[in-house]
């Protein structure tokens, strides 16, 4: 009866008001910034703004060279609010609750994640994230992982499509999804988070009609497990960033590093992605070539 009436409330905390809200929009662009006795912490000020880009969403005062390399290199998705957010800021309640298995920790876990669904204006990646990551843990506690992870994906994707935010930005959309889904559905090997972002890149590449280099091919996905190791520490920093600013060497050294994969990707000749050059890419993890065949589909709708 408790599990019931525990379920019958997270379907009513669903139905929010926020997402027919078109007003909230104007919330969304709202952004924070970081304080001026924070940014004087950084050598340089482009480090700060980088810093605030990554961690906080916000790309103001971000030179137009460095977005140019971000965007070349399919990494501009590096400076929106997402799952890599979401993860660092309930890392450790997912710990605990796997570790001790600690049914109140997964309640607070749901509970948390549909709140913030429910009541964030605006920042509907982040939201998303926040939404599949409480789906995922109630089919653990309560459905005992009777779905599979690409079933709990589509049970999202349904759901966010006809009561969620993909009306507001459908591209925002197609993008959260396809990288949701590259990190969601991994299988038991992180290992494979490389080849499904490489298929991620290809199908960018093709469905916006971008230019690619081989070599960009493979050092973005390089580049993005590199960023998503860092993050967590970048994150955590921005709390004492007056006292002790270590993220001033991380991101010199992400910016350096960025310069010299954007360098090398240069060094040989671009193309366009064909359609036989994305099935071929999509077929490297046949495990998950539903989920991008889906993903392709679901792209028709964002033009």
């Amino acid at each position: 009866m408790l599990k019931t009436l525990f379920l019958f409330t997270i379907f009513l905390s669903l139905i929010s008001p926020l997402n027919y809200d078109k007003n909230s929009r104007k919330i969304a662009k709202t952004r924070i910034e970081l304080t001026k006795e924070k940014q004087g912490t950084f050598s340089k000020k482009q480090n700060a703004y980088l810093y605030q880009s990554f961690v906080l969403g916000n790309k103001t005062g971000l030179s137009r060279k460095i977005k140019d390399k971000l965007k070349t290199m399919g990494l501009y998705h590096l400076m929106t609010p997402s799952g890599l957010h979401y993860s660092c800021l309930f890392f450790f309640i997912a710990v605990l609750r796997r570790k001790y298995k600690n049914r109140y920790l997964a309640y607070a876990e749901i509970g948390v994640g549909l709140l913030i669904h429910t009541f964030l204006p605006g920042f509907y990646a982040f939201k998303r994230v926040a939404l599949l990551n409480a789906l995922k843990v109630t089919n653990t506690i309560f459905l005992e992982n009777k779905l599979s992870r690409l079933e709990v994906l589509f049970s999202f994707l349904i759901y966010d499509i006809f009561f969620g935010t993909f009306r507001y930005s459908k591209i925002s959309f197609f993008m959260s999804i396809l990288f949701i889904g590259i990190f969601y559905l991994r299988g038991m090997s992180k290992f494979y988070i490389i080849f499904n972002l490489f298929i991620g890149q290809v199908m960018m590449a093709y469905l916006f009609g971008n230019e690619v280099s081989v070599m960009n091919l493979i050092l973005s996905p390089l580049y993005t497990m590199l960023f998503s190791l860092i993050y967590p520490f970048l994150c955590v920093n921005i709390f004492f960033l007056h006292i002790f600013n270590y993220s001033d060497l991380i991101i010199t050294f992400l910016a350096k590093l960025l310069t010299l994969f954007y360098q090398i990707s240069s060094l040989t000749p671009y193309f366009k992605v064909s359609l036989i050059t994305l099935i071929c890419a999509m077929l490297i993890n046949r495990k998950n070539f539903l989920f991008f065949i889906s993903i392709s589909c679901l792209s028709l709708f964002t033009s």
